[in-house]
C-alpha cells in the first residue's frame, strides 16, 4: 500500500512537471485557494531578479525588488485575489487574462500576458490555479507599432484626424459640463516654403510644430495633425486665452532657423452642438480660418451664425458665376470722365454689376475680392474688356460719340502673371477694329508693390503696343511719389487719401 501510495505520488509529480514543462511561457505559478500563497513556481528565479520564498506573495516581491510598479502591481493583486474568490465559490476560471510590465534580469521593462486557468485534473480539489506569466514584449511591440502607425501621423508625430476626432469625441462625452472650443491653425504660403526649401525641410517643420504641441499641451486638451499644414485643438473654453495662444504659437515659429516668415491662421469653433460630428466641427473651424486668408492684420476669426451667413452666400456667388458670365447677368456701366478744362465727356471708366435674377443688383465690392481669391477675375476682366470694346465699336458704327472717346477697363493682380496678356489685349482690339490707344488700362499701385519688376515689364510691352496705362488708386499704399520712378504710366489717377493733408504723405 505504501509503495503504490509512493508511485501515486511520483507519477502524479511527474504529470504536473510534464505538463509545466510544456508550458511556454515565461513564469507558472500554482495558488493555493484556501491559503491564497504560492505553493508551486517554476522558471521565476530566472527570469525576475530578487529572492522568492513560497510564504511570500509573488507581487509584494516584485514590488520590493522594484519588478513592477505600484498601479500594475495592484491590478494585478485584484485580478489574482478574484480569479482565487471565483475558485473558492465554485467557479473556477476558464481562461482570464490580464496585462502587465515587469522589469526583466536584463534591466529592460517588458510586457507580459498573465492567464488564470482551472486544471481538469484537479477536479477533485478545486482549490489550484495555475497562472501563466508569459513575456509578449515583442508581440506588443509590433501590436504598439501597429497601433502607433494607425493612430498617429507619420510626419508629424502627433494623432492623426481620424484618432483626433476619435479622441475628441470621447473627451467631450466623458465630460458634459465642460464647454469646449476647436482652434484650428495652418501656416500662410506652405507651399511657398516648401518649394524654396524642399518637401524633406517642410515636413521637418511640421514635426517641430507637432514636437512642440506634444511638449506643452496639457491632459485636458487634445490634439492632432490634419494633413498639409493644418493643425487642430479641443481645448476647454475656460482654458483658453486665444491672444494667448496665438502669440506663443507665433514666436515659436519666427524662432525656426529660416529665412522666412512662418505666419500661422487661426479659425475658431466654439462647441455649441455636441451631438454635430467633430469633423464638421473642424470644418467649421476651417471656414472661418478661410474667411481671413490674405487679411494680414487680422490672425483669427471665429466661425457664427454671420459668418455662416456670408460664407454660404459666398459659397452660391461662386456656384452660380460661370453660368451668370455665359448668361450675361454681368453688365457693364459707364462712368463718364470730364475735362475740368471745356466741362465736356472725354472718357469714361467700365464698372461691372452683376444683375441677379433673384437677388438684385450685386454690387462690385461683393463679388470681385471673393473672385481675386478664387482666380474667376481673370475670366470676368475678359469679359469686361470685350463688352468695353463692343460698345465702343457700336460707337464708330453710329456715329454716335467722337473717335477720340475711350473707355478704359481694369487689369487686375492676376492679369499681371498672365504671359498672355499683351497678345490677348492686341487681338480683342484687332478684331473689333479698334486703336489700342481707345482701350485704356488701369492697373492699381497695389499691383505694383506686390510685383514691381513683373509690372513693369508687363507696362512696357502693352505701351510699346499703343495701349495706354493709368495707375489707379494711387496713393492709396505708399502715397509717394518715388512709384512713378520706376513704372511709365500715361495717367495718374489720385485717390483722395492722398489729398486728405500732410499726415498721408502729401508733403512728399
Amino acid at each position: 500500500v505504501q509503495r503504490k501510495k509512493t508511485i501515486d505520488k511520483l507519477i502524479e509529480h511527474e504529470n504536473r512537471s510534464s505538463y509545466l514543462r510544456n508550458m511556454t511561457e515565461t513564469a507558472i505559478i500554482e495558488y493555493d485557494v484556501k491559503t491564497n500563497k504560492r505553493i508551486y513556481s517554476e522558471n521565476l528565479e530566472n527570469n525576475f531578479k530578487g529572492d522568492y520564498s513560497a510564504d511570500e506573495g509573488l507581487a509584494d516581491i516584485w514590488l520590493k525588488n522594484g519588478i513592477i510598479d505600484k498601479s500594475d502591481y495592484k491590478t494585478f493583486v485584484d485580478f489574482v485575489e478574484a480569479v482565487l474568490k471565483k475558485t473558492s465559490k465554485g467557479s473556477p476560471p476558464k481562461n482570464e487574462t490580464h496585462y502587465l510590465k515587469l522589469k526583466t534580469t536584463s534591466g529592460a521593462t517588458e510586457w507580459y500576458r498573465v492567464e488564470a486557468s482551472y486544471v481538469e485534473r484537479y477536479s477533485r480539489k478545486a482549490d489550484r490555479v495555475i497562472v501563466t506569466i508569459t513575456n509578449i514584449n515583442e508581440d506588443m511591440q509590433q501590436r504598439e507599432q501597429l497601433r502607433y502607425q494607425a493612430e498617429f501621423d507619420s510626419v508629424a508625430g502627433i494623432y492623426n484626424k481620424h484618432t483626433f476626432f476619435s479622441r475628441t469625441g470621447e473627451l467631450i462625452s466623458k465630460h458634459p459640463n465642460i464647454d469646449y472650443t476647436i482652434v484650428r491653425f495652418d501656416i500662410d504660403r506652405f507651399k511657398v516654403f516648401n518649394d524654396l526649401f524642399g518637401v524633406e525641410t517642410g515636413d521637418g517643420l511640421l514635426r517641430t510644430i507637432g514636437a512642440k504641441m506634444k511638449s506643452v499641451m496639457p491632459s485636458s486638451v487634445t490634439y492632432g495633425y490634419l494633413g498639409s499644414d493644418h493643425f487642430v485643438m479641443c481645448i476647454p473654453t475656460e482654458d483658453l486665452d486665444i491672444n494667448v495662444l496665438i502669440n506663443d504659437i507665433s514666436i515659436f515659429l519666427r524662432e525656426q532657423p529660416y529665412n522666412f516668415t512662418i505666419q500661422p491662421r487661426f479659425g475658431i469653433y466654439e462647441i455649441v452642438d455636441r451631438t454635430t460630428s467633430i469633423e464638421l466641427m473642424c470644418d467649421r473651424a476651417l471656414l472661418a480660418l478661410r474667411s481671413i486668408k490674405g487679411i494680414y492684420h487680422k490672425p483669427y476669426a471665429v466661425y457664427d451664425e454671420r459668418l455662416r451667413r456670408e460664407l454660404l452666400f459666398e459659397q452660391q456667388i461662386v456656384n452660380e458665376m460661370s453660368s451668370a458670365l455665359t448668361e450675361k447677368q454681368f453688365a457693364i456701366y459707364l462712368q463718364p470722365q470730364y475735362s475740368h478744362k471745356t466741362g465736356k465727356i472725354v472718357s469714361a471708366e467700365a464698372l461691372v454689376r452683376w444683375n441677379h435674377p433673384t437677388l438684385g443688383v450685386i454690387p462690385p465690392s461683393v463679388f470681385i475680392p471673393l473672385f481675386e481669391k478664387n482666380g474667376f477675375i481673370s475670366q470676368m476682366d475678359k469679359y469686361v474688356w470685350e463688352e468695353a470694346c463692343r460698345c465702343m465699336r457700336r460707337w464708330l458704327d453710329e456715329n454716335i460719340r467722337p473717335i477720340s472717346l475711350s473707355v478704359s477697363v481694369n487689369i487686375s493682380r492676376m492679369d499681371i502673371y498672365d504671359t498672355e496678356l499683351c497678345g490677348t489685349l492686341l487681338d480683342l482690339v484687332e478684331r473689333y477694329g479698334l486703336p489700342p490707344s481707345m482701350l485704356k488700362l488701369e492697373i492699381t499701385e497695389t499691383a505694383y508693390v506686390e510685383n514691381p519688376v513683373q509690372l513693369i515689364d508687363v507696362v512696357k510691352k502693352l505701351r510699346d503696343k499703343g495701349f495706354i496705362i493709368q495707375m489707379d488708386d494711387f496713393g492709396s499704399g505708399y502715397s509717394s511719389l518715388n512709384t512713378l520712378k520706376d513704372v511709365p504710366v500715361d495717367v495718374l489717377k489720385l485717390d483722395l487719401k492722398f489729398l486728405a493733408g500732410e499726415e498721408n504723405g502729401l508733403h512728399e
